[in-house]
């Protein structure tokens, strides 16, 4: 049984509102199982048997809090980790300005260009092979021609 009389009084008037927010009406039978229940003559087993509805309505906005909270939860794990990875990427991205120091302006527009399709195929959740990418490496270094690397990348 819930405790005193006021902490069910207050019970019962968080279900009402609730209730009411949800577009629903309670009719008369619900209403007096509601008022036995503040008067500690029914307990919160009797009310969910005979005016669901009330408790129904808190259970559906139970759940919907807890499936936020969980979303919000995923989201700031998704955050963190995202912030987690900038200074790997940061490095990662300097070490490649200094790789790239001592190359012609052609070749770092290939090697960016050849960035860009990889990323793109494995955001798209594709995969490239090593053959595929040592491939690009060498048109990326100019040691063979797009042509090149096209007839050998383009199935006949």
């Amino acid at each position: 049984m819930t405790k005193t009389k006021e902490v069910r009084t207050l019970h019962a008037a968080q279900m009402r509102a609730h209730t009411a927010q949800e577009g629903s009406v309670a009719g008369p039978e619900q209403e007096a199982w509601l008022e036995r229940f503040i008067e500690g003559s029914a307990s919160l087993t009797d009310l969910s048997d005979h005016a669901p509805e009330y408790l129904t309505t808190a259970q559906k906005r139970e759940a919907l809090h807890l499936a936020k909270e969980h979303e919000a939860a995923a989201f700031q794990r998704m955050r963190e980790q995202y912030e987690a990875s900038i200074p790997a990427y940061e490095e990662k991205k300097k070490q490649r300005n200094l790789d790239r120091a001592g190359m012609s302006e052609e070749q770092r527009k290939r090697h960016e260009a050849l960035d860009f399709a990889r990323a793109n195929v494995e955001l798209s959740g594709g995969k490239i092979s090593e053959e595929a990418a040592q491939r690009g490496l060498r048109w990326a270094n100019g040691e063979i021609t797009m042509d090149e690397y096209l007839a050998v990348s383009l199935p006949r």
